[in-house]
């Protein structure tokens, strides 16, 4: 039976299932609203180590460590294979938790879900929320449901969390989306069995294949097994929608389009030379944007629902991990101490925005054209590198997903990428660095 004080969260992806479960531990009614039926696939399958401490909270490690291949660091690579670094998370976490994890999406979402119900919240699938009205008495919302037969129910709570991913929900009944400037990017995507693992990717690393040029774009091989590799190509929209015209009509555009790009870069033909595909190609767009509307007097809105940025870093699941913590921590005091939205949720905001824009630094740098790549660090000459050291080690914790406990401080060391003569001391530090460990 529905109380007072029933949160109703719509969506049951990571930042959805987050959210719920942190709620549920504090003792809050929960409900759980998904349109689809879990296990369901889902792209973004590589994870950062700043997760370890939420899965622990969670009670979900253990089964994470049995799952899942685990992920030691991140290689960058240039296109033609010629030039590329490594970035190991150990060199600056202690520990298991350096070892991050990759995952398949739709049973460790499923896992995620399963878990809100272990710690109470109730959830509803293949049930679709079609309307709100946060406008009752007592700032109580009615929330409109409707299930796989048609069927419509009405909810009422007390709070509602946006957790709706890329659909988006609030932000397309609010009219309050809008892309990030120049980031806009198309990903075609599959897995392939029986690659050609390279040392890094045999331990467990992400690769990840630097695309120049009017691409503006990237290709992911993310080693989920010794013998499964998700593989996948980000460029800009303008490009995709260049190719797409070279086979409009053509019902295996994507196949082409996807097949086109791999065969141009050397360094993923080499791996996939042996490969086997496991399905056709899918498709993603819609990327990077942002809302400014983030909470009202009886609402909230995380994870994808909230902003959405290209998965470069891996940063997608941990950011809306973060932020549905965040977030359900200050719906606790709200409703608890019969606080104002904006004497708890807006630090929660602020610290959460603080992490985005961090990432959406490093990502600009990953695109601009005038920055190191970050597959050519490690083509220097020898030199001295001591004072450095600190550069280094901020590079690691930045890949290792260190976005919200004081992001302003990474930002010199982002900017050092687009400055010739601090960049030219930063790689000599890199290489020095790499013949005294011989």
């Amino acid at each position: 039976m529905e109380t007072n004080n029933r949160i109703i969260i719509i969506g049951g992806g990571p930042a959805g299932s987050t959210t719920a479960s942190y709620l549920a531990k504090k003792g809050h009614d929960v409900l759980v609203i998904e349109k689809e039926k879990f296990p369901r696939p889902h792209v973004g399958e590589s994870l950062i180590p700043f997760t370890h401490d939420m899965f622990k909270e969670l009670g979900l490690l253990d089964e994470m460590e049995a799952k899942y291949n685990r992920k030691p660091g991140v290689k960058f690579t240039s296109s033609d294979g010629a030039q590329s670094t490594v970035w190991y998370f150990d060199k600056i976490i202690d520990g298991p938790s350096s070892l991050s994890f990759h995952v398949e999406r739709a049973p460790f979402d499923k896992l995620l879900l399963d878990k809100s119900v272990e710690w109470g919240a109730e959830v509803m699938e293949e049930s679709t929320v079609t309307d709100i009205d946060f406008d009752l008495p007592d700032n109580m919302s009615c929330v409109t449901v409707t299930d796989k037969s048609g069927n419509m129910s009405k909810h009422y709570a007390r709070f509602v969390v946006d957790a709706s991913g890329q659909s988006t929900f609030l932000a397309n009944k609010f009219n309050d989306k809008t892309n990030y400037e120049g980031l806009n990017r198309v990903a075609l995507n599959t897995h392939w069995f029986n690659p050609n693992y390279s040392a890094e990717l045999a331990e467990g690393c992400i690769e990840i294949i630097h695309l120049g040029g009017e691409k503006l774009g990237w290709i992911w091989a993310i080693p989920l097994s010794a013998d499964w590799l998700s593989v996948g190509v980000v460029m800009s929209a303008d490009h995709f929608k260049a190719q797409r015209k070279k086979y409009k009509g053509d019902p295996d555009m994507l196949e082409k389009i996807y097949h086109g790009e791999l065969a141009e870069s050397a360094a993923i033909s080499a791996i996939l030379k042996d490969a086997k595909q496991d399905e056709r190609v899918n498709a993603h767009g819609d990327y990077s944007y942002y809302t400014e509307n983030k909470y009202g007097k009886n609402y909230a809105v995380v994870g994808d629902a909230s902003a959405f940025l290209d998965p470069i870093f891996s940063s997608g699941i941990y950011v809306g991990m973060v932020s549905g913590k965040l977030v359900s921590e200050q719906i606790d005091k709200l409703l608890r101490e019969g606080l104002a939205p904006d004497e708890t949720l807006r630090r929660a905001y602020e610290n959460i925005k603080g992490g985005y824009d961090l990432v959406e630094k490093l990502i600009r740098t990953f695109y601009d054209p005038n920055a190191i790549s970050l597959s050519s660090l490690n083509n220097v000459k020898d030199v001295d590198y001591e004072k450095f050291h600190k550069a280094y080690t901020i590079y690691h914790y930045i890949l290792a997903g260190d976005f919200f406990s004081n992001p302003t401080k990474y930002d010199k060391v982002i900017d050092m990428l687009k400055d010739s003569d601090k960049l030219e001391k930063f790689r000599n530090f890199i290489y020095s660095k790499e013949k005294a460990a011989v």
